[in-house]
């Protein structure tokens, strides 16, 4: 991984998405520009070397600086204990670029909801808004 992080030519974005089975932790001491504080649970051994490599090579494990639901941060879970194992690694100036990515995404996805609200709003206003329905697909072992 070293390798293939060191041939990749200045000036060039990358990122790296895999399952590492390293715990990062939510602890962010000594290492504050790599680690945003926000991940789960414990570091493990792993999570040491995780960070000791997003350290040395300028990246930052870019999940940790974005406040989500545990629910949404768990990759793993297994005997009543749940953890992130599945980390993005970015270069560390990158991640300005990937928080105004995410704000564009909700600003799209929030758009699209209100202008199907407002195409609700309008069928309801109608003619026919009193007897208007809207039906719903049955989802696999509905009754």
């Amino acid at each position: 991984l070293e390798e293939a992080i060191r041939s990749v030519l200045e000036g060039d974005y990358f990122s790296i998405a895999r399952g590492m089975n390293g715990h990062v932790g939510s602890g962010r001491k000594g290492v504050e520009r790599v680690h945003g504080g926000k991940g789960i649970g414990l570091i493990n051994p792993e999570g040491e070397r995780i960070l000791d490599l997003v350290t040395a090579h300028g990246l930052a494990v870019c999940s940790t600086f974005f406040a989500k639901k545990e629910s949404q941060k768990v990759t793993y879970a297994s005997g009543g204990r749940r953890t992130e194992v599945d980390h993005i690694l970015v270069q560390r100036p990158a991640l300005g670029t990937v928080r105004k990515l995410k704000r564009l995404a909700k600003t799209a996805v929030a758009k699209a909801e209100d202008t199907e609200m407002d195409a609700l709003y309008e069928k309801l206003d109608g003619a026919k808004g009193e007897t208007f329905t809207i039906r719903l697909p049955s989802g696999q072992g509905a009754s």
